[in-house]
């Protein structure tokens, strides 16, 4: 698999209500990364995996790719964090055109982000001791696992929409395509179900 170094073109945190814009017109979904420079699992994410030109291709083809840099973020970044983050979430996601997420990568390197409570807030500003919290694990998310989680990603976008022979398809091409993945298959194998269960309630005559 060839290396083709910097062939995604990132979208930023000022572009990222433009992103959705652009999703809605195009009908791909945004592809969401929390990256710290400083971090070694998103350093080996991007050599590793974003590097690699099938994943490249991949994300070109099929999604809006935005990167929220985590370092020293300003009001802007701190309402996606805020949104988007939660203690132990994957820092890949996708997202629908409205904004919701479709899906998680598992095996990502994860931001953990940790939110006081109010009295504690309050209580600590007070002493001047309160600072906010963040801390980043390293994760592994290689190539095949990327593209594998990008088709569950879509195939569940697919399934929101009603498009049940879509999501059908790509998600037997996960179960074709990766079928050693002991991460990706099982999800796609459940999701799997999922199609022909909402189809046939769809399709069920009303009594």
């Amino acid at each position: 698999m060839s290396i083709e170094p910097n062939s995604i073109e990132w979208l930023s945190h000022r572009d990222f209500e433009a992103a959705f814009d652009e999703s809605r017109v195009a009908d791909r979904p945004v592809l969401l990364d929390f990256h710290d420079p400083t971090c070694m699992g998103c350093e080996s994410l991007e050599r590793s995996t974003y590097h690699t030109a099938d994943v490249a291709s991949a994300i070109r083809d099929h999604a809006i790719p935005v990167r929220i840099l985590t370092i020293s973020p300003d009001k802007t970044v701190e309402d996606i964090l805020s949104r988007y983050i939660a203690i132990s979430t994957p820092t890949v996601q996708l997202l629908s055109r409205d904004g919701t997420v479709y899906h998680c990568f598992r095996g990502a390197p994860r931001h953990t982000r940790l939110a006081l409570s109010q009295w504690n807030r309050e209580r600590n500003s007070r002493t001047g001791n309160y600072h906010r919290v963040h801390h980043e694990a390293p994760g592994y998310l290689p190539p095949a696992l990327f593209l594998a989680q990008l088709l569950i990603g879509r195939a569940k976008a697919a399934l929101k929409h009603e498009r049940f022979e879509e999501a059908k398809q790509l998600f037997e091409k996960v179960l074709i395509d990766y079928a050693d993945d002991n991460i990706a298959v099982p999800e796609a194998r459940h999701w799997a179900s999922m199609v022909s269960v909402a189809s046939q309630a769809l399709n069920r005559p009303a009594s």
